[in-house]
């Protein structure tokens, strides 16, 4: 099972913060932290959500925790979702803007999205898009006092948590790169995706190669070094195929490497964890080529327990990443091992 997830619920005093915990049975608990703020959090049920059964939510006034951001520091490092609530009107957005950059700015690495309350009252609520564009942030409509809140809260609460925990690979390139770049480069992709289900090691190899040449030429139209993690990365995927179609451990190393250097360029955790697992994968299938061409039964029983410790630790980086989808594969590939 994956961990519970901590959700902090925050914004301006008026927003509907204590509203939100409140939609929930249970009782409010009051939480003394190590610099005695004083924090209100409730455990919340999230039924049919794979793999995990509750989160805890918890509110802190925004404008309080980035006067005294140090001291709220034990209770923000274990936050996993940064939750800003808005009241959707013109001015509370224009003073949730400069906050929010504020909190960019002191937690750069934060996973945070915008729930937009108080949509039910139209005539001088701003839409949801026209909020999204404002703030350049995921934004979820939504009324506390409206017929099913506390059901409709739960919808969000759920598809929040299954982007932050539940992640998959076209998640990289949508975020890091230009949409008009995004979409010829994921419909490239998904190309070779099929050719490696046919088992066209080659053209899906060759896919790869002209992806990672246009990543390169594209490395001028976007700032920082993330575009090189994902030229490495698509050069890594061309390796690995390279090495399907040959049987060749050499490319097998070299993807190893190349799953490295892109983890080198990337600052997100959970992506640095995939990497990190898929470089894994690399040594295990080099040693699983060693296992088969070996006719030592000395050598093939010291591969056996190198192969499946590091399919464990494997299968550990993709939950830590969040990607469940890959870390149940890694398991099925652990279970046709014997101990």
């Amino acid at each position: 099972m994956v961990k519970t997830p901590n959700i902090l619920i925050t914004g301006i005093e008026g927003v509907g913060k204590s509203t939100i915990l409140n939609l929930f049975p249970g009782d409010v608990i009051l939480e003394i932290d190590d610099n005695f703020n004083e924090i209100f959090q409730k455990s919340i049920l999230l039924p049919e959500l794979n793999q995990i059964e509750q989160c805890i939510l918890r509110e802190i006034d925004l404008k309080e925790m980035l006067r005294n951001i140090d001291s709220y520091r034990t209770i923000l490092d274990i936050v996993d979702i940064f939750c800003i609530i808005i009241d959707s009107t013109e001015r509370n957005i224009e003073e949730s803007e400069e906050l929010i950059a504020e909190l960019k700015f002191k937690m750069p690495d934060i996973q945070l999205f915008i729930i937009a309350n108080f949509q039910d009252r139209v005539s001088i609520s701003w839409s949801v898009e026209k909020i999204a564009n404002r703030l350049d942030q995921k934004v979820y409509g939504f009324s506390a006092i409206q017929e099913n809140s506390e059901e409709k809260l739960i919808t969000i609460l759920k598809k929040i948590i299954e982007i932050t925990f539940f992640r998959n690979k076209k998640e990289i390139f949508h975020s890091l790169l230009k949409q008009e770049d995004y979409k010829v480069i994921w419909t490239e992709i998904e190309e070779a995706r099929r050719n490696e289900k046919r088992r066209d090691f080659q053209a899906a190899s060759n896919i790869f190669s002209n992806i990672a040449t246009r990543l390169k030429n594209l490395k001028s139209e976007y700032e920082g070094k993330e575009i090189d993690a994902l030229y490495y990365l698509c050069r890594a995927w061309q390796s690995l195929n390279l090495a399907e179609e040959q049987k060749n451990i050499k490319k097998f190393a070299e993807a190893e490497i190349l799953f490295n250097q892109a983890n080198e360029h990337f600052s997100d955790k959970n992506l640095k964890a995939l990497l990190y697992a898929n470089s894994i994968f690399c040594e295990i299938l080099k040693l699983s080529f060693q296992f088969d061409e070996s006719d030592n039964p000395n050598r093939k029983a010291e591969y056996y327990p190198k192969i499946r410790n590091l399919i464990k630790r494997a299968i550990d980086l993709y939950k830590e990443g969040g990607y469940l989808k890959d870390a149940e594969w890694a398991m099925n590939v652990l279970n046709t091992l014997k101990e």
